[in-house]
């Protein structure tokens, strides 16, 4: 069920990425034409040596039901993931789509380094954002606005030693 949360949540995210490109006429910074075809790029982190192929698929399945676009992976160190990240944002670049810590996200919402995408969510009938975790989906939203989707979640255990 995670992993097929996490698939399913990357493609919506590339595709409220084109729909935002193509709302806004395309006029996303980090976006590269070429050849005729949008490039929208997605970064990330593979939090299991799986992860980077399971992902790599919906790229192809994207690319393949949305020819105009072309999809870049790109992986970071998890270290260094969001000081690079933030970074690159700050200086005007940075990916289209790409992960975001919980603990981080208030601080990068309120640098306004997210864009809300309530809009694009609610414009597109085949996903229904509530039929996600109520608790997921205040994790990324502030002001009734929705900045992230979940890409996917855990449990942590709490084992007792009695011995």
């Amino acid at each position: 069920m995670r992993k097929k949360l996490a698939l399913v949540n990357i493609a919506v995210a590339l595709a409220v990425v084109a729909s935002f490109m193509a709302l806004s006429g395309g006029s996303v910074a980090a976006k590269v034409v070429n050849h005729g075809k949008i490039t929208v790029t997605v970064a990330g982190w593979a939090s299991t040596p799986a992860e980077p192929a399971d992902l790599q698929k919906v790229i192809n399945s994207f690319e393949k039901a949305n020819p105009k676009y072309n999809v870049k992976l790109e992986e970071y160190n998890g270290n260094a993931y969001p000081t690079t990240i933030l970074a690159s944002i700050s200086s005007g670049g940075g990916p289209d789509v790409f992960y975001v810590n919980s603990d981080k996200f208030l601080g990068w919402q309120e640098a306004k380094a997210l864009y809300p995408l309530t809009s694009f969510i609610k414009k597109d009938p085949s996903y229904d954002y509530t039929d996600m975790y109520k608790g997921l989906r205040a994790g990324f939203t502030v002001g009734g606005k929705v900045y992230g989707i979940d890409k996917d979640y855990s449990t942590l255990g709490l084992f007792i030693n009695t011995s």
